[in-house]
Parts: C-alpha cells; structure tokens; sequence
C-alpha cells in the first residue's frame, strides 16, 4: 500500500488490515478484479459458494482472524479507485459529449464539484478469503459515498425515465433478463451491493449490451434478488446447516463448529433454526 492519506479513509484501512496481516502471517494477493476469481467455472465444476461478513459479525480484524483460525495463508485485496469525470459522465451525462445538459442535471453537476475532492480516493474495499471452497468476503465502503450517491441519484434516475420515454426499442427479452439477473446473483457480495453497485456490475459484466438494457436494469436487479432469495440463499444456508450439523455430532463445540464454518454463534444458532432435521 502508498503512503497513508488521513483523508482516504479506505486506503488507511487497507494499510491497517496490511499490518494485521503482517502479525498475524498472512499473505496478501491484490487484484483489481476480484470477481474474476469466483465468476462461472468450466463445465464439469462447481461454482464456489459465498458467505459475506456481516457487520454484527466484527471488523476487518475479527474476519482475518477468524481467515488465520482456519488455516488460510492467503488472503486477497480489492481497493477500487474513485474517478469522478468517469462517474459523472456514466451516471448524469452520457457518451456523446454534443448531448444538452438539462436544467436539473447542470445544477446538479454543480453540487457535486465538491467532490472532486475525492478524486483517486478508494471507493470500494473487498477483502476475501477462500476455505474449502467457501469465499468469504469483507467489504468497506467511504462514509462520503452515501452523500454523492444520494445527491446524484434523483438526476440519474430522472435521466434514464426520459431516454424510456423516448425509446423505441421493445427491450431485452425475459430469457435476457434472466440471464443478466443470473450474472449479478453470482457476485460474491450481491446481498449487500447497493443499486448502483449493480449497475455498475452489469455494466462490466456486459459491456456491449449494456446500451441496450440498461433502461431495464431495475427490473433485472428486481429479478436478481428474486433469485437470490429463493434459489440461493436457502442452498448455501442449508449447506451450512448441515456442516454444522456434522461438525457438532463430532464433537466439537458451537464455538469451534462456528469458528471452523467462519461464522459467529450467533448466525450459527439461527441457521440450525431456520434448517432444522
């Protein structure tokens, strides 16, 4: 990591999880792409499963810990980068740099000037840990991107409702739809990614098509939390149920069972709950 910046509240925390790691003998693989590494396998393997740090659960220092009690040598870093030209454009302006500014959009591009400040900053934290083929995922985001998400959102949306109003075409279709939806759920933090989080992750994802779907992305987001909630969740909540299950017929203590699943007790207790035999 570079030198600490007292104001990048992102960069001072990934050169302090760089500390813990030192400590506590982990190594650090940093990437600008984190998905790449859990994104569709080759037919004939599995997915890997997923399970993101909830805050209840503890800091940054809690998640490496509990990596080290696992056995995991290896962690992996993802510190993305605020560009706010390259965000304004893609969220208030557009591609075509002839395209009028309305009104609205101007004086909204004015309020956000102030956050050119943050240029180069981090904008988003993943750090990530694989054991026995589950990820486990930890991520930080800057207090100021709530403000700036917030300030720019009424303009977007109002933006993308005018160009729907003028399109002609009918639209990707629901076999489309689907797809693009399949594509999100399969992001390793899905459950807690905001709107435009998801936007942006289609964006990546489908480059070339995005131009033409992305009048529908509310919908396919919409779609993908349908998905999540009744494919996914309840399949890696009951894998983890019956690991558990395993683990404490073995003999070992909830505290070592929700130690070695990378849980807390807590969560541990509701998913026996939830997937009872």
């Amino acid at each position: 990591m570079s030198e600490i910046n007292k104001n990048d509240s992102l960069l001072n925390i990934a050169n302090k999880i760089v500390s813990v790691c030192s400590g506590l003998g982990l190594q650090i693989f940093y990437t600008d792409d984190l998905a790449q590494l859990w994104e569709e396998q080759p037919r004939g393997k599995v997915s890997p499963e997923m399970f993101d740090w909830d805050e209840a659960q503890g800091n940054y220092e809690m998640f490496l810990e509990t990596g080290k009690k696992l056995g995991v040598g290896l962690v992996y870093m993802q510190l993305g980068k605020f560009s706010w030209q390259e965000d304004i454009y893609d969220r208030l302006i557009g591609d075509d740099p002839d395209e009028e500014v309305a009104p609205d959009i101007k004086s909204t591009l004015a309020k956000a000037e102030k956050y050119k400040a943050y240029e180069g900053f981090g904008d988003e934290l993943i750090v990530a840990f694989k054991h026995n083929n589950i990820w486990h995922t930890y991520q930080e985001y800057p207090k100021w991107q709530s403000e700036y998400l917030e300030l720019l959102t009424p303009s977007a949306t109002q933006r993308f409702a005018d160009a729907y109003e003028e399109e002609d075409e009918s639209g990707p279709s629901e076999e489309e739809k689907d797809k693009y939806a399949r594509a999100l759920v399969k992001e390793a933090d899905f459950s807690r990614m905001k709107k435009e989080a998801l936007r942006y992750t289609l964006k990546k994802k489908f480059p070339e098509e995005f131009v033409d779907f992305e009048l529908y992305v509310p919908e396919i987001i919409s779609i993908a939390k349908g998905i999540y909630d009744t494919e996914i969740r309840p399949g890696k909540e009951e894998k983890l149920a019956k690991s558990a299950r395993e683990l404490l017929r073995a003999g070992n203590s909830r505290k070592k069972t929700s130690d070695t699943l990378g849980i807390t007790p807590k969560v541990l207790s509701e998913i026996l709950e939830r997937y009872e035999e």
